[in-house]
């Protein structure tokens, strides 16, 4: 089964071109997770109201009518096994026009109740007959149907034989599963001992080591309470020493204790300490800095450096240094695969902690928006839209690339999605086009929805959504008299947070999921904002204060309680241009940026410590 392409037909419309050769087609190649132990039949796959019935295959193609592109379309995946529905799966995707996309389906076994008896393969005597684990109708693992032993053999160790051997010892017990227990005694004809038909525990008891009981049956026996531990991000968690036996279990008191809490822990630092430290120098002063950090607490950033090529740096977790590599390569624009970086470059981090990188490049051989990616041994470079520019990538939680970006020509907002083979498929967001100035940006919520903030065409801060569950992108204005930068983040509910520029001050935007948006001053002036937000909730800007003689680095917070404050973080020269933010797993804070005059990448680190 594994490999196999099943092509399927469903309501595409027959048509023919002026060349007599029929156009691209909708599809979508759908990859299907099964066990084949299931013994499926038949797939019976749903789309758009149409049933198709397939043998059981792990991948097959679906060809869709040109009018599903565009649009959500859910996809529904039953096993059969006759006539029963053993498993069941869904997706939802959004076709692209004449294009093929990825998805799969992971069928899962329709609820039935029960539960695996047994392990695989594992067999048991019951007298003088085999009973082996078998998975049944309903999917689980169960005792089959005891098969008696030839006449003359007995059954010994799970399996018939001309002698037998001791199970087990008089007298002997052992647990079976978590609440049922095995005692040893003569279950057959043959001389040896079995182990009998295992008996239930009593109600609230439970088997450990080889009889049944309770957690504990006195106070005294609650001297063995949980490790301390971080209850949250704020707070130590501490049990006492003692417990109370409660109904045959041992309940231990905690106290907490409010602080920066690190595994288990808590940690001092101080809110305005931030360290500062030089990613390389003499870069090129033209593009955006980029920064993310990944699960072990490596920290990654991209920018252009002094040849105009696409530099990319890394520090690994507990390092002090900068590992600093040219992805565009070669001394010489001319000589560079790609070069004449001019724009914004994005970067993002997937679960292999592997850089994923988008920009804008050109050179003698290629021009517009590219991918950038290290595949573990090399770093490999693809084109994503020819006249793409001005764009944001992010990694969902299954590995998904997503892209959002401005075309050139159209100045549509657009959104592209990297498809298994590498190939990119697009679609147009708002075709009425986003401004060429300032930049895009991209957020992925904790549920996996999208969300994008820019600038409009006609003027004023546009937004644009696409729920988890995907369907059409819907638009609207966050502030219609917004006339500069912005940036967009997202948090675990589905919340939207904002940082943007508003007639000369910088402001924060923010909406609940199916909310209005609030919006809050932040500083009297700020440029080129970058927004983060942790998982508690604060709220993270660092922003360029352009707007001073001082022309400095400034970070600004957003307290749980809704309170702001900030700070200058970097003073030295003409310091804090094109700031990029995030927030590592502890909620620490990382910023990259550009040292105008002294022609240097920087980055500052705070621990998190703040409200």
């Amino acid at each position: 089964m594994r490999g196999t392409w099943v092509p399927i037909l469903l309501i595409a419309a027959s048509s023919i071109g002026c060349d007599g050769a029929a156009p691209p087609a909708t599809t979508v190649r759908l990859a299907i997770v099964l066990d084949e132990r299931w013994a499926l039949t038949e797939l019976a796959i749903d789309v758009a109201d149409e049933v198709i019935r397939v043998a059981p295959a792990s991948e097959v193609t679906l060809v869709l009518d040109d009018a599903a592109a565009g649009t959500a379309t859910r996809i529904d995946v039953i096993g059969q096994r006759g006539s029963d529905a053993i498993a069941r799966g869904e997706t939802s995707v959004i076709p692209i026009l004449g294009a093929e996309i990825d998805a799969v389906v992971v069928l899962a076994l329709a609820s039935t109740g029960c539960e695996d008896a047994c392990a695989p393969d594992e067999a048991r005597c019951e007298g003088d007959a085999v009973e082996r684990c078998e998975r049944g109708e309903d999917g689980c693992l169960a005792w089959s149907a005891a098969v008696p032993c030839e006449s003359g053999r007995t059954c010994s160790l799970g399996e018939c034989s001309d002698t037998c051997a001791d199970e087990c010892a008089t007298g002997e017990t052992r647990c079976d599963g978590e609440t049922s227990v095995a005692t040893c005694g003569q279950a057959d004809s043959d001389t040896c001992l079995d182990w009998l038909a295992p008996s239930e525990c009593t109600e609230g008891e439970t088997c450990v080591g080889d009889r049944c009981r309770a957690e504990c049956e006195g106070a005294e026996e609650c001297t063995a309470p949980p490790a301390t531990t971080c209850a949250d991000i704020g707070t130590l968690r501490t049990y006492l020493a003692a417990g109370d036996c409660v109904s045959g279990r041992c309940v231990y008191a905690h106290e907490d204790t409010p602080c920066t809490c690190e595994v288990d822990r808590c940690v001092a630092c101080t809110a305005v300490d931030w360290t500062i430290s030089t990613i390389d120098s003499a870069p090129e002063n033209r593009t955006r800095t980029a920064i993310a950090v990944d699960p072990s607490g490596g920290v990654h950033v991209s920018y252009a450096d002094a040849r105009d090529d696409l530099a990319y740096a890394h520090r690994a977790p507990g390092a002090t240094s900068w590992d600093v590599t040219p992805i565009g390569g070669g001394a010489s624009c001319s000589f560079s695969p790609l070069c004449s970086i001019a724009d914004q470059t994005s970067i993002a981090i997937d679960a292999a902690g592997r850089a994923h990188v988008v920009f804008y490049g050109s050179s003698i051989t290629t021009t517009g928006l590219h991918h950038a990616f290290d595949d573990g041994s090399a770093w490999q470079v693809e084109q994503i839209d020819h006249d793409g520019y001005r764009s944001a990538l992010a990694i969902d939680a299954r590995g998904v690339l997503h892209v959002v970006f401005s075309r050139y020509g159209t100045g549509a907002l657009v959104y592209g999605q990297r498809r298994a083979d590498g190939t990119w498929g697009t679609i147009d967001i708002d075709p009425s086009g986003a401004a060429s100035e300032p930049p895009v940006s991209l957020a992925i919520d904790g549920t996996g929805g999208l969300h994008v903030a820019f600038h409009g065409r006609s003027g004023g801060l546009r937004y644009a959504h696409r729920p988890r569950t995907g369907g059409a992108w819907t638009l609207e204005t966050i502030d219609a008299d917004s006339d500069g930068s912005s940036a967009i983040a997202a948090d675990a509910t589905g919340g939207a947070h904002v940082a943007y520029e508003h007639l000369g001050m910088l402001r924060y935007a923010f909406r609940a999921p199916g909310g209005t948006w609030a919006h809050e001053p932040v500083d009297a002036g700020g440029r080129h904002a970058a927004i983060a937000v942790d998982r508690a909730g604060r709220v993270h800007v660092a922003h360029y204060a352009a707007a001073t003689a001082a022309r400095d680095l400034r970070y600004a917070h957003r307290a749980i309680d809704g309170t702001w404050s900030g700070a200058a973080l970097d003073t030295r020269d003409d310091t804090g241009e094109s700031p990029s933010i995030t927030v590592d797993r502890g909620d620490g804070v990382h910023i990259a940026y550009r040292a105008w005059t002294a022609n240097d990448v920087r980055h500052a680190f705070q621990r998190s410590c703040a409200p």
